[in-house]
């Protein structure tokens, strides 16, 4: 397994152990990296990532995922709701030479989430 594969089996390792410091401390230094999974983590703390399929070249790895959880914190300003999601997203992790996170890019089906937890998004002012 590369590095980048490594860094994903290890990031949903420590996201579906619910553990934001393991999470962490793949991309020290790197505050987006982690408030990205806070956030994640505190809206949807039962979350669980189910690896679909990954796609690595030199130092990034593209992973898609099924997501599921429990609407159970507030999400992007929506108070929480008890309702479960299912749906697919993608994430791109780009590492170093000894494995950190040094960037990621997130591609989620931010629609139907908000569809199955009842909401509606506005597009911004």
């Amino acid at each position: 397994m590369s590095g980048p594969e490594q860094a994903v089996a290890t990031m949903l390792q420590a996201v579906n152990a619910h553990d934001l410091e393991a999470v962490a401390a793949l991309a020290t230094g790197n505050e987006r990296f982690r408030e990205s999974h806070r956030r994640m983590l505190a809206a949807f703390p039962d979350v669980h990532l189910e690896l679909q399929w990954t796609v690595t070249e030199a130092d990034k790895c593209v992973a898609w995922c099924r997501i599921q959880g429990t609407h159970q914190g507030e999400w992007r300003g929506i108070a929480p709701t008890g309702r479960p999601i299912d749906v697919l997203g993608m994430m791109t992790l780009q590492v170093d030479h000894h494995g950190m996170v040094t960037d990621f890019w997130l591609v989620n089906d931010w629609l139907t989430i908000a569809t199955q937890i009842g909401a509606t998004l506005q597009p911004p002012t």
